[in-house]
């Protein structure tokens, strides 16, 4: 049976379904301390290009994020409160029936939704499914950064609040935590990836040196063209936040995606090496007759790089009066920090 055949429209009683199916202990599961790695549900697997998060076989419940042949991303629901609170949160947001244009003016900064999944190899286990963000790019190169220079929500434990605290000393300086990143080198080929230890160890001068300018670096030198597209789809996010949404985001994570295989020239890696200097006919925006020029033209160098840049991970989301400042101040030191990037 396939996703597509078994995808669960989104109902009234889902909700509350979830309470019953979520993370259960699997048919036959003692629930060890250890508990064993479940099987990958038929047509599925390990989710590519994934930089934080819970990892399939590997987080407490070994549950995480999968991928389907059609191109769709998987995530086990969590237990309730969190798994229900982010399950609504996706319902509401794209609900079609949705009046808030807060809400649908959202929806372009988020993964799309496309439902609930539940699979006959887990039964007791629900997946969110939604669009995989990743797909449209050769190489892409992912950061995950958790937003805000708060991270525990209003319903948090002082020990919970001494905790979050306790992980990243710089954060409310940086106002953001990188949870990990891979980045595609074209001089090697291949990945060189960082994980949330590494992020937490970065002071603030390091933020900028080893977290950007090395999350941008292709192996020929920062990829500017896709620091500045970051730069413009960021300011449309701030642009959403300076508008009271009833809302605030607590834990939830900025996802910046580019590809590894473009350069910032139009040219390839091949080219760069040899030091050719023109620009592919693909990437000149001059008309036919010019195209293949051997002097760089300036058209082609604005051309805006592909980037995608997505609101992720909603399981803290709680209504709020007024701006989410807690969030802003993430969002412009993490704007700061990119103008920087383009001085180095």
């Amino acid at each position: 049976m396939t996703l597509e055949n078994t995808l669960v429209k989104e109902s009234k009683n889902e909700a509350e379904e979830l309470e019953s199916v979520s993370e259960k202990p699997l048919e036959n599961d003692v629930r060890e301390k250890r508990p064993k790695t479940p099987p990958l549900p038929k047509g599925t697997q390990t989710l590519e290009h994934q930089v934080a998060g819970h990892r399939h076989g590997k987080s407490k419940t070994k549950l995480g994020f999968l991928q389907n042949t059609d191109g769709t991303v998987l995530k086990a629901i969590q237990s309730p409160p969190r798994g229900m609170r982010e399950l609504q949160f996706y319902q509401n947001v794209f609900d079609e029936n949705q009046t808030n244009s807060a809400l649908i003016s959202l929806r372009q900064f988020m993964p799309k939704y496309l439902g609930t999944y539940s699979s006959p190899e887990l039964p007791n286990v629900m997946y969110l499914v939604m669009e995989k963000v990743t797909q449209p790019f050769a190489e892409p190169c992912v950061c995950d950064l958790k937003m805000g220079a708060r991270t525990h929500d209003p319903e948090a434990t002082p020990a919970k609040i001494a905790r979050e605290k306790a992980k990243y000393p710089f954060l409310e300086n940086v106002g953001f935590q990188f949870q990990g990143y891979s980045v595609y080198d074209q001089v090697k080929k291949k990945y060189d990836i960082y994980d949330k230890k590494f992020g937490r160890s970065l002071t603030e001068v390091e933020v900028l040196t080893k977290g950007f300018a090395a999350f941008f670096d292709n192996g020929y030198g920062i990829r500017v063209d896709a620091v500045k597209a970051m730069i413009k789809k960021l300011e449309e996010i701030e642009k959403w936040f300076m508008s009271p949404s009833g809302l605030c985001f607590y834990a939830s994570s900025l996802l910046l995606v580019y590809d590894g295989e473009r350069t910032s020239t139009g040219k390839t890696d091949e080219e760069v090496s040899d030091g050719i200097d023109y620009i592919k006919e693909t990437d000149c925006a001059c008309t036919p007759e010019v195209a293949g020029c051997v002097n760089h033209c300036q058209l082609a160098m604005d051309l805006e790089c592909p980037v995608a840049v997505k609101m992720i991970d909603f399981a803290h989301v709680f209504p709020a009066s007024g701006l989410d400042e807690n969030y802003l101040t993430g969002l412009r030191s993490l704007i700061a920090y990119l103008h920087r990037v383009l001085e180095l």
